[in-house]
């Protein structure tokens, strides 16, 4: 059990509307059915094999706090180990919050705060957030940072784009599957950038592979066959009022900010590998300047998330990250 003395609420033994509070992680199959109840279409697709593979994440601790009714899981939310490099190149694990849910029929009883001041007992001020702008969660996580005097520091907005397959933009630019080893290779080329690159080891990057959606990572190379891009390109799973979807994304690019090219050949090739996909989907690329974006033939969707960096101080590490490539999940 963790103390929440300094959100100044009840102790995580103490029960609200018979709901009691844990610091543990929940079985995946349990979180991924709560998840599915408190997320209507449109939304991901929370399978269990999915949330499984999402906690069991290599780099570091995932860190959950459960809420029970009975016994039942009724909240839970998770930090999730990511490593990312910041613009001074200095690369670091940093725990990721994205998994968070509350049973629809348990909402409005505090549930909620209590899980979100659990995980900052756990974690404490080092945490980087996705959220729904100007959702109750993001209410939630930013309020109870004021509680504690952390900084909550909205960095960006990640619009969703979506692509399609055109003819390339440069002939001399080529996007292939690659080996770890290529991929890796491709990622520390590049160096400090203004932005914080995700910075995966051989693990995480073979992690990406084991995804139960669909995995591959690539490389965009250009003349003399040097590489010049990479991007992990996965099998998005989204749920619908007519059921599931399945579409293939571009869920982290490593490029140069205006390397329109590159970002042509990866949404070729993920559409190529796909069987029956017409588009592909980039949930991140506020790294990549709007021409970049427009010159490879992406659009703009209205689905977006916030991205937050939680921290105890505004001249801690959180002063070296900016936006980020990191996928959003």
């Amino acid at each position: 059990m963790t103390s929440m003395a300094a959100s100044g609420s009840a102790s995580m033994s103490e029960p609200v509307a018979g709901v009691s509070i844990s610091d543990e992680l929940p079985q995946a199959a349990a979180a991924a059915a709560l998840l599915r109840r408190a997320w209507s279409a449109p939304s991901m697709r929370y399978s269990d094999e999915y949330v499984a593979w999402q906690l069991s994440a290599p780099g570091g601790t995932t860190r959950g706090i459960a809420a029970r009714s009975d016994g039942r899981l009724v909240g839970f939310v998770a930090a999730i180990p990511r490593r990312i490099a910041d613009r001074a190149d200095t690369p670091r694990s940093i725990p990721v919050v994205s998994l968070f849910a509350v049973d629809p029929a348990y909402r409005g009883a505090g549930i909620g705060r209590r899980l979100v001041a659990g995980l900052y007992d756990a974690v404490g001020p080092e945490l980087l957030l996705y959220t729904e702008p100007q959702s109750r969660a993001e209410h939630l996580f930013a309020s109870e940072a004021a509680a504690r005097e952390w900084f909550f520091m909205r960095m960006a907005e990640l619009r969703t784009y979506v692509g399609g397959r055109s003819q390339p933009v440069s002939p001399l630019v080529v996007a292939q599957e690659c080996r770890i080893d290529e991929f890796l290779e491709a990622i520390r080329s590049f160096g400090p950038t203004s932005g914080s690159n995700s910075r995966p080891t051989r693990q995480q990057a073979s992690h990406y592979l084991d995804d139960p959606r669909g995995a591959m990572l690539t490389v965009a190379r250009g003349p003399h066959d040097q590489p010049c891009a990479a991007a992990l390109i996965i099998r998005s799973e989204l749920m619908t009022t007519s059921g599931a979807q399945f579409t293939p994304s571009l869920d982290s690019v490593w490029a140069r900010s205006d390397d329109h090219a590159a970002l042509a050949a990866f949404a070729t090739l993920a559409i190529d590998r796909s069987s029956d996909a017409a588009v592909v989907t980039a949930p991140n690329l506020s790294h990549m300047s709007p021409g970049a974006v427009r010159g490879a033939g992406f659009r703009a969707t209205r689905s977006s998330f916030s991205f937050t960096v939680i921290a105890g101080s505004s001249d801690s590490w959180a002063a070296h990250i900016s936006g980020t490539n990191l996928e959003v999940f």
